[in-house]
């Protein structure tokens, strides 16, 4: 949009300056601003010393990052600088993203409250609109808007006089853009304006004023752009949905009471429930106006909305529903493989005119008649937006274009994408007849009372008459607008913003995915401030079961850290049982099933990731690519269930013998004799399940299994050579009589392939786990021609990384057996297709090391062919190691990072003392208080350093101010050299690896710092940077890691005849002479025992304040620095690089101990210094 001058002809001298003045000056303009106090209402925004600190970074960078302590008001602030930007600078876009878009639209309202609060001489007007007046969708109160159940006039849940009204507990639900059923929040009168009466193609009419926005094809536009420029609206026919309107029914004209089948309660044919019982001498719920005693109160299910009643039957309480109640009340039993319907649709409406019986397959066609919802989620399968749709029409309907032509015009690129087949099917009216376009004129203008409201999620909703309309954006005649977008996965992608707003940005579900869509346009010019799978029912393979994952995860939104209280493990991608960590339960998302060609189905999200011959990838990416998945056999399919043995209907108890104080039992119990009485002793079986039991006499004692014990006393078997005891239901610590025999092992064997759970995945766990890569590669060579075309000696040579490790011969015989079926049966690959789309709530689990799992997606009461070839998953990162976390850690370690940090203290504020402080900290508790108000990072993992350490550091670094600082900020010095004291320097050199750094430590040798260093340089600059800080400090002791290129950095220090650099001695034993000599190595060499020992050093020193850490780089780096699945104390992320099997998104989730170790070399150093010996830890 051109750009429009605000007109200024009726302000006087003083309002002209001021207009010109805020204009240039946000500060100022922030003085004529005003915003919502929690205390005082309506009041000055009247920003305080460290706000207006925050603000001006806003102005000097480009990107912020925030970290900062409840209620600090940062958002108003943010919302202040977002109108400002918006309203004096043309061509602004300004995106604003929350942990949920509702979230997001608070801070729009936000907006909304400052700018019509505003002088009206500094107001930029609105496109279409009066100065002032804002919102974009408006409606008359006649308008019939298309609900679930029935339609309705706006004006019916509006206030009728101006203003707006809260309807969100009503939980009225109307038809969106997206297809579903969303709730309205709040309604709005917005008294009498301009309206237009406009008039589409079918004679459909709309009455709305100028600057309500309709869909187009070119998106959401207002009615007087449309009329203007003459565009095309898209529309939905909605004449199927409304004419699912349920029957009305007659209410009976007088009430009936009769008795119902439960003695002392009484239903009458209106569905109210009376009992004569009381509780305590009182009557328990609604009081009564009738001889059948008290009313009770019913509760409404939240499925399908039928009422429930807790009634008093044999002594215990039971639910019963209602209109079986009044059904068996007024007109007998419920014929058998018959159901109750409601005739009007509303459960809650329990006349007895409103019910009947029919059959289970009756209700559920009536339900596709009558109910919207379920109508319009089958008509909803095609998952391309509406406005899409309508381009692919207009572009159809022209008759220039080929299929493939239209695909590429108007495909949203990886948002939306859109190929030939889709253009085909669209141009067939399959799946999408109802969308349909057309061209709208205007035929009247009045002057009529005006409503509006907000619907949850999409902020859009649809007449009864078709049109689709909208509203979340602020938009100024100047070209730019504000406004709150979806929090999605995509959000931000394709989009040219000039300021892009995550609040809450270390909880935003896709914040990485949202900076990734982002960065590309925002780096050009653009600003940004940050302020942090599958469905339940889905089976796991574990090494204890079976399990659905849903029993894993919290029952409401959110993670739990299982770190330290889980042993269960999961079969992974490299044929291991790693353990779980973590889970999640995500919410209701959008959910895709999906089928692979051998039948078998996993219900997950579009971007959930499976295995591929391309590594990872989502399940969008994979079905529109037309990829093949990666599928894996584990025969659990064939097991069969054991027989069910009962135990002994009489328990015999004998002595056991040789043991006269023990008895056992023919039910597998024992025992023992003590102080002349009999004791039952509690067995326990071990980790194969087994139970054993350790039997004492005459101080010695003797292990016993508990089999061994039921079979030689209660049958005349006897386990001969190559036999053993068998478990006839294949359950270890059943060992009852009844379920015990005596079999060959070979026996034994062909039983647990059949009934054996552990037996079955034992064999292919480990070395015998199929390598997938290499058997899926032949496989797909045969199957596409490749290896037959290119002959199997060019194949081998075109697939390096598969075969590069074996011979040709080897590699000859390795495809020659897959092809035969010899090799790799359990591997197959497939294509997917998608079979429904709908929302469900998504869990997710977190797994150490590989993070990818197998499930079992075998069904044996699944109908149509089917193979047991199951899905590769990978699973969902966990922990500290998040988007906003890492951004974070970044920005204030590393000087190439695009944010700038910007940390708030609770202090900061003026109106915040210590009484604020610990009333806070006593309601939140101690954890939500270090989060919400200190501000920190909490690690849910197992740290090496404890947290309340490094939060101890952290909190006393202000204490020690940096008089100097050195190569931007990378060496800071906090204290000047002191005479006669001895220095002492630990220094890590960096590999070079993207996250790796060179970082010192140099401090006394009482262990406190005196200089820190952490950057990315050269190693020849380093080294001089090491020489020059060491002579500076009284020739300090320089100890560098001389491992890999830390060596050129001593070598460097030796070539310049550095005199006190640290010398590793090691002792070495030579032929030919009987004591060891001792070798000199300049610098420190890190090696596996030693690395652990230093550490511990630190993290022991560190507890016992031994140490005076001044160093910030090293408390951003101890919150992510943990113990690995094998006790190495690593940084997060890293013990993956070495894994072949990461992702490339791994890179961004992997974290720096260049400080730590830095710091750990010379607190090692310095305190086994002597003058005459330096030794390495044994």
């Amino acid at each position: 949009m051109a750009k429009k001058e605000i007109d200024t002809s009726h302000l006087n001298a003083q309002q002209f300056r001021e207009l010109v003045q805020v204009q240039k000056d946000v500060f100022y303009f922030s003085t004529f601003a005003y915003v919502v106090h929690p205390v005082r209402g309506k009041t000055r925004f009247l920003l305080y010393p460290y706000q207006k600190s925050v603000l001006y970074c806003f102005l000097k960078h480009r990107f912020n990052i925030i970290l900062k302590f409840r209620q600090a008001g940062i958002t108003e602030l943010i919302s202040l600088y977002c109108l400002w930007l918006t309203m004096y600078h043309p061509n602004k876009k300004v995106n604003i993203i929350s942990i949920k878009d509702s979230v997001a639209k608070k801070v729009l309202k936000k907006i909304k409250y400052m700018y019509k609060n505003l002088p009206e001489h500094l107001k930029v007007p609105i496109v279409n609109g009066r100065m002032g007046e804002l919102g974009t969708a408006c409606i008359t109160g006649d308008t019939m808007i298309l609900g679930t159940k029935t339609d309705f006039p706006i004006q019916s849940i509006a206030p009728s006089e101006k203003g707006y009204l809260d309807v969100s507990g009503l939980n009225i639900r109307v038809l969106t853009e997206n297809g579903t059923f969303e709730r309205i929040m709040k309604t709005f009168n917005k008294g009498k304006l301009k309206t237009y009466t406009i008039v589409n193609d079918r004679g459909l009419t709309l009455r709305c004023t100028p600057k309500h926005k309709l869909l187009t094809t070119k998106g959401w536009k207002t009615v007087g752009e449309i009329l203007k420029n003459n565009l095309t609206v898209v529309f939905k026919d909605t004449k199927e949905l409304v004419n699912l309107a349920p029957p009305k029914v007659e209410k009976p004209v007088t009430e009936e009471i009769r008795e119902t089948n439960i003695p002392g309660y009484w239903v009458s044919n209106l569905g109210r429930v009376f009992t004569t019982k009381t509780k305590k001498g009182k009557g328990h719920g609604r009081d009564g106006i009738n001889p059948y005693g008290t009313e009770l109160r019913v509760m409404v299910t939240m499925v399908n909305r039928h009422e429930r009643v807790k009634l008093t039957y044999k002594g215990s309480r039971q639910v019963y529903s209602v209109h079986r109640l009044v059904w068996e009340a007024f007109k007998g039993p419920i014929p058998e493989g018959m159901i109750i319907d409601h005739i009007n649709g509303n459960g809650c409406c329990n006349w007895i005119t409103n019910l009947q019986v029919i059959t289970y397959s009756e209700n559920t066609r009536r339900a596709f008649t009558v109910n919207r919802v379920l109508k319009q989620s089958v008509r909803q399968t095609e998952t391309l937006p509406y406005k899409q749709i309508g381009r692919v029409k207009e572009l159809l309907k022209r008759g220039k274009y080929l299929n493939r032509e239209i695909a590429k015009r108007v495909s949203g690129g990886d948002k939306d994408p859109l190929d030939q087949k889709k253009v085909s099917r669209i141009s067939r009216g399959k799946n999408c007849s109802d969308i349909y376009i057309s061209k709208i004129t205007k035929v009247d203008t009045t002057l009529e009372t005006i409503y509006d409201m907000e619907v949850e999620n999409y902020h859009s909703y649809i007449t009864t008459n078709g049109y689709i309309n909208h509203n979340s954006t602020i938009e100024f005649i100047n070209g730019s607008f504000i406004e709150s977008i979806p929090t999605s996965e995509e959000a931000g992608r394709s989009e040219s913003l000039s300021l892009l707003v995550i609040d809450e940005a270390a909880i935003v579900r896709w914040a990485s995915q949202i900076w990734s869509a982002s960065f590309p346009t925002l780096s050009t010019g653009g600003s940004a401030i940050l302020n942090s799978c599958i469905t339940g029912n889905t089976k796991i393979i574990t090494d204890k079961g079976l399990i659905k994952v849903k029993n894993l995860c919290p029952k409401t939104f959110g993670a739990v850290d299982l770190s330290f209280v889980s042993n269960l493990r999961v079969l992974t991608h490299k044929g291991e049982w790693k353990r779980i960590v973590a889970s999640v339960n995500k919410g209701k998302l959008e959910t895709w099933k999906i089928q692979s060609e051998y039948g078998t189905i996993l219900k997950c999200t579009p971007n959930h990731k499976l295995y591929t011959l391309k590594g990872w990838m989502s399940v969008k990416d994979i079905i529109e690519n037309d990829e093949k998945v990666i599928l894996y056999k584990t025969g659990l399919s064939e097991l069969i269930d054991p027989p069910k043995i009962m135990w002994p209907e009489k328990e015999e108890w004998k002595s056991v013998k040789g043991y006269p104080n023990y008895q056992v039992s023919n039910r597998g119990e024992l025992k023992y004799l003590r102080g002349g009485k009999w004791h039952n002793k509690n067995l326990r079986p071990n980790k194969l399940g087994y139970v054993r039991v350790t039997l004492h006499k005459n101080n010695s004692s003797r292990h016993f299994r508990m089999a061994d014990l039921v079979i030689s006393h209660f049958t005349n078997l006897k386990v001969g050579k190559d036999q053993v005891i068998d478990y006839i239901d294949c359950v270890p610590y059943h060992n009852w009589v009844t379920n015990l025999r005596v079999i060959s092992r070979k026996e034994n064997t062909k039983r647990a392939n059949l009934y054996s759970y552990g037996l079955k995945l034992g064999t292919r766990v480990g070395k015998g786990f199929t390598d997938l890569d290499s058997i899926a590669t032949v496989l797909n060579g045969t199957e596409t021609g490749e290896l037959e075309k290119l002959g199997t000696l060019e194949f081998i040579k075109n697939n390096p990384t598969i075969f590069g490790s074996m011979s040709i011969e080897s590699s000859r015989s390795y495809i020659a057996k897959v092809r035969r079926g010899d090799k790799g049966h359990q591997v197959k690959l497939s294509k997917l297709k998608v079979l429904r789309k709908f929302k469900a709530t998504i869990y997710d689990i977190t797994v150490e090391d590989h993070h990818s799992y197998i499930t079992y997606n075998f069904s044996k009461t699944r109908k149509g062919p089917q193979e047991e070839y199951n899905f590769i998953n990978k699973n969902t990162p966990y922990g500290i190691s998040g988007f906003y976390h890492s951004k974070w850690v970044e920005a204030i370690t590393d000087s190439d990072s695009p944010f700038h940090p910007i940390r708030l203290y609770w202090k900061m504020h003026p109106e915040r003392d210590q009484k604020w402080y610990d009333t806070m900290s006593k309601a939140l508790g101690p954890r939500r208080t270090a989060q919400e108000i200190d501000g920190d990072f909490l690690s849910s993992g197992s740290t090496v350093f404890d947290l309340t350490d490094i939060k101890a550091i952290e909190d006393t670094l202000s204490e020690y101010p940096v008089i100097e600082t050195r190569f931007n900020g990378q060496l800071r010095i906090m204290d000047k050299p002191k005479q006669d004291v001895r220095y002492f320097i630990g220094a890590d050199v960096a590999t070079g690896r993207s996250n790796d750094y060179s970082a010192f430590t140099l401090g006394d040798s009482n262990g406190e710092e005196a200089a820190v260093f952490k950057g990315r340089i050269p190693v020849e600059k380093y080294a001089k940077i090491l020489g020059n800080l060491g002579k500076e400090f009284n020739w300090a002791t320089i100890a560098p890691e001389t491992n890999d290129i830390g060596l050129a950095v001593t070598t460097l220090l030796q070539t310049e005849g550095y005199p006190q650099l640290y010398y590793h001695k090691k002792l070495l034993k030579k032929k030919g002479k009987s004591r060891p000599e001792v070798e000199q190595y300049p610098g420190w060499i890190t090696t596996s025992k030693n690395r652990s020992l230093i550490i511990d050093g630190l993290e022991e020193d560190i507890r016992k304040d031994n140490i005076t850490i001044k160093d910030p780089f090293f408390v951003q780096e101890a919150y992510t620095f943990i113990y690995d699945s094998i006790g190495r104390p690593v940084a997060m992320g890293k013990h993956n690089r070495n894994n072949q099997t990461s992702d490339i998104d791994m890179d961004e989730e992997t974290y720096s101990d260049d400080s730590i170790f830095g710091k750990a070399i010379y607190n090692h150093v310095r305190k086994n210094y002597k003058p005459s010996l330096i030794i390495q830890p044994k």
